[in-house]
């Protein structure tokens, strides 16, 4: 009788769910990765008036990686990031597709970032220098429950 009602109790808990979504704008984890120890001197993007992050953040305690969580261009379907290393001026491009889908009316609107449907995996970045290490979009995943992640956008690594 008591497992009836626990369950009961659970099954109306999980009913009364409703994942809106992620729970801010989606971004780029950025990650770059290079043989020697390095800072960026330099970091803005072309499509943006925002300010960027100063303040890096090393990968697990690496002296030779910095981690970067920076703004996407929600008005277009690519960002381009100019970074300054040692002296030396690259260019960053992302592409993705955003869709905005109406989800409830609690919820109201929803944005998801999408792999861009007519670009090739090896065309979805494009960078100056350096070999791309892994893409990885992170779409807003309507209704799960308990999820790992509540962050939408792009996870990024390079190696420079």
């Amino acid at each position: 009788m008591r497992l009836l009602i626990v369950l009961a109790i659970l099954s109306f808990l999980l009913a009364g769910c409703d994942e809106c979504g992620p729970d801010g704008e989606p971004a780029l984890d950025l990650i770059i990765y290079q043989a020697n120890p390095f800072t960026i001197d330099t970091l803005y993007t072309l499509d943006s008036q925002q300010p960027l992050p100063s303040q890096p953040y090393s990968v697990t305690g690496l002296n030779s990686a910095q981690q970067r969580i920076l703004p996407i261009n929600l008005n277009a379907d690519k960002t381009r990031y100019v970074f300054q290393i040692n002296g030396r001026k690259d260019t960053l491009t992302v592409f993705y597709t955003l869709d905005f889908a109406y989800r409830n009316r609690r919820c109201g609107y929803v944005l998801t970032v999408k792999e861009p449907p007519d670009k090739s995996p090896d065309q979805q970045v494009q960078i100056t220098r350096g070999k791309i290490q892994n893409v990885w979009y992170m779409p807003n995943q309507d209704g799960a429950f308990l999820k790992e992640s509540r962050k939408s956008g792009i996870s990024l690594s390079i190696r420079l």
